[in-house]
């Protein structure tokens, strides 16, 4: 019996020292969290893939040294707010910015440029087809056709606005207005939905395009009927016989 007290008591004595022995490395461990400074960073949680459109569910909180806690990361989960990721981040990872595209941006590449639903289109143009090359990146455009339509008779060509208020994406290689510098260009890419492309390939392949230039802010889209030669004839010859009768 005596030596099953001694046991109890050295038992007890033992839990005590670990507990005494766990709330010393506590308070260790809190002076060294002080001592160094630390920072709550969202990290990322699962694997996300290059590409990805980023949520705040995506990441978790972590405290890290403020050594180790990056100037160029983000610093709070809603600072992610429609960002896209350019390469792949792996779970810990914190969010380092020039890894992540925004909406607007341009440096990841086109294809984070493009409006949801939409796809970038490269038409060839010359200075006559690209305003005088006086056409920049964020401009709107309405696109004219000129198109012929074989019969049995002749042939009927006729000019029609094909397309309306397209924004370009890009001018030659540029993506920026460039501080309005005019560069003449190859090509213009333009920001179309799919049925407008098909529009688009059909009158630059069949016919001849030339590109409008809208005025800022000018989001009107009137209807236009087709314009053909005989429409030209039929206005002079009309014009003409009005003249003749107030004479």
């Amino acid at each position: 019996m005596r030596q099953k007290g001694y046991f109890i008591m050295a038992l007890l004595f033992a839990l005590l020292a670990a507990g005494a022995v766990y709330l010393y490395l506590q308070q260790l461990e809190q002076q060294v969290k002080q001592d160094i400074g630390y920072a709550i960073v969202p990290v990322v949680k699962e694997h996300i893939p290059a590409h990805t459109k980023i949520t705040a569910e995506m990441l978790i909180n972590k405290e890290v040294p403020l050594s180790q806690v990056r100037s160029d990361a983000l610093q709070r989960k809603d600072d992610v707010s429609g960002a896209m990721a350019r390469v792949p981040f792996y779970p810990g990872e914190p969010l380092i910015r020039e890894k992540l595209v925004f909406p607007g941006e341009t440096h990841g590449g086109l294809a984070y440029f493009i409006t949801p639903g939409k796809r970038a289109m490269a038409v060839a143009v010359n200075e006559v087809i690209a305003v005088g090359n006086m056409l920049l990146p964020g401009d709107q455009v309405d696109v004219v056709a000129v198109l012929e339509q074989k019969g049995t008779d002749a042939n009927l060509a006729y000019a029609t606005i094909f397309v309306q208020d397209l924004r370009v994406l890009a001018v030659g290689q540029s993506m920026t207005a460039g501080g309005q510098k005019v560069q003449p260009a190859l090509t213009v890419t333009l920001e179309v939905s799919p049925e407008e492309a098909q529009k688009l390939v059909l009158a630059a392949e069949r016919g001849s395009i030339r590109l409008l230039l809208r005025g800022a802010g000018d989001e009107g889209r009137p209807h236009q009927a087709p314009f053909t030669m005989n429409d030209y004839v039929t206005r002079v010859n009309t014009s003409q016989l009005l003249s003749q009768g107030d004479e």
